[in-house]
């Protein structure tokens, strides 16, 4: 009795040994399996959470690239685990067969049928989840909830009789910002440098083989011709929008909403931004101001050393500026297609300064943001708040011309007295300088010309430089309480 159960105890202690590892490596082919599937069947594993920003196609590219690394990146986590618990096996198997090399041909059957039952419970539970993932992530056609039509602006509006073949016309939809590729000859010399930095990093020893494999490498990149062709392609269609344009006197502009592009003829593109400059009673300069602008950033930058730091002043003063240049975006959706002036500052000489004293106004001035708001979901959750009868409509106004109709002389005397209310005479005398300097530098370049406006502030350069919000509320409250 004594032998026999010593010889069972003995056998489940050796099928334990055995077992454990055993069930792990089925577990494990299982779950490789289950990936593999999902990646084919392009379904998302409930272990993957992966959240992108965005509605549209290039969101919805982006995450299934992320859910496609995730599993690959489990996958080789899962193939790395199979390795260890292969070695491991086999070094059990070796050491069960040498240790008791009588009963191990008794005891392995038995283990194998365990095991056999232990894997198809396994995938039996694998097939379900992917049952599952079907079910809920098959794609049916949605209905739409009402028939009302949505109007979408085409992305190439051609005001004039150009034809463009097909090539031509994918290339300009993909916008004005879109730079082709350079080829690869352009730009060897920074990879040979940039691979040759790199393996000076390795081991001496290893050195030389990385040094053949890149030059393997580099040689494949060069001598592809595929690549070559399609920048040849890509050059040959950017030449011929080019001419065609030139020929035909037009331009490409961005339209006021959307992402659309108006093609339109240049003579009329300037009238309309001529037309907008005479309206406005805008003054033509004789000379460029910029570098009478840049002197005078110098000097009130070292003036106010109150509230602009020693350490600051070099990164408030730009290093090339330049006059704004004017350009216009047109407003499809109105009648006569009138423009949308639009002044880019960046190379103004007071754009990097305003946009500090924006942070300065911030600090010394308390708005209470009665009249305006932060954001739509402000908007949103105020009007939540506020009950509504059926009688009830929501009006929206919009301010012709605002920024240039803006006095900067009253604008500043309002100001000046919200800064006294909390700040001593020295930061008021100070930021009422800044603010001097900055709303007094408005002008711009058109074709060559220098304009500046006869009163009030430039076209958006109060978003720029000192925020809407600032000069808003207070010309707002201005109004609203002392009328």
């Amino acid at each position: 009795m004594y032998n026999t159960l010593k010889f069972v105890l003995q056998n489940k202690k050796k099928k334990s040994i055995v077992t454990r590892p055993s069930k792990k490596m089925c577990k494990n082919n299982a779950a490789i399996w289950f990936n593999k599937t999902c990646r084919i069947k392009q379904l998302t594993p409930t272990y993957i959470n992966v959240r992108v920003n965005g509605n549209n196609s290039k969101s919805e590219k982006t995450r299934k690239i992320a859910i496609r690394h995730r599993i690959n990146q489990e996958l080789k986590f899962q193939y790395a685990k199979k390795q260890q618990l292969n070695e491991q096996l086999y070094k059990t198997h070796l050491e069960c067969a040498t240790l008791w090399s009588n009963t191990w041909q008794i005891i392995q059957p038995a283990i194998d049928s365990n095991i056999q039952l232990h894997l198809e419970r396994h995938y039996t539970n694998f097939n379900k989840k992917l049952d599952q993932l079907v079910q809920k992530q098959s794609r049916h056609p949605t209905t739409p909830r009402h028939n009302s039509k949505h109007h979408f602006y085409t992305r190439i509006k051609n005001l004039i009789n150009i034809k463009f073949n097909e090539e031509e016309t994918q290339l300009i939809k993909y916008g004005l910002n879109y730079s082709i590729e350079r080829p690869t000859s352009t730009c060897i010399a920074n990879f040979i440098t940039e691979t040759e930095r790199a393996i000076r990093l390795l081991d001496t020893k290893m050195q030389n083989t990385y040094r053949f494999l890149a030059s393997n490498k580099l040689k494949q990149i060069i001598n592809s011709t595929n690549q070559t062709n399609a920048l040849q392609k890509r050059q040959l269609h950017v030449k011929g929008v080019n001419k065609k344009l030139i020929t035909e006197n037009a331009t490409v502009t961005p339209a006021d909403k959307g992402k659309t592009l108006v093609i339109i003829n240049l003579k009329e593109y300037s009238d309309k931004i001529h037309s907008l400059i005479a309206a406005n009673n805008f003054n033509t300069l004789n000379k460029d101001p910029t570098n009478k602008f840049q002197k005078s950033i110098h000097k009130i930058v070292k003036e106010c050393s109150s509230v602009i730091d020693k350490r600051q002043r070099q990164f408030l003063i730009q290093k090339k500026p330049s006059a704004p240049v004017l350009k216009a975006q047109l407003k499809l959706h109105k009648i006569g297609i009138p423009i949308r002036p639009v002044i880019n500052n960046r190379t103004a000489p007071a754009y990097k300064l305003a946009k500090h004293l924006t942070k300065i106004l911030n600090q010394h001035i308390n708005l209470n943001n009665q009249y305006n708001l932060t954001n739509s979901t402000n908007l949103a959750n105020d009007l939540i708040k506020l009950p509504v009868h059926d009688n009830y409509r929501m009006i929206t106004f919009d301010i012709k011309d605002l920024y240039v109709n803006i006095p900067i002389g009253e604008t500043l005397n309002i100001i000046k007295t919200k800064l006294q209310q909390n700040n001593d005479t020295q930061t008021t005398h100070q930021i009422i300088s800044l603010l001097k300097n900055v709303l007094s530098q408005n002008y711009f370049t058109f074709q060559q010309k220098i304009y500046q406006p006869a009163q009030g502030m430039d076209f958006k350069k109060a978003y720029d430089s000192v925020r809407r919000e600032v000069l808003y509320s207070i010309l707002i409250e201005l109004d609203i309480v002392t009328g």
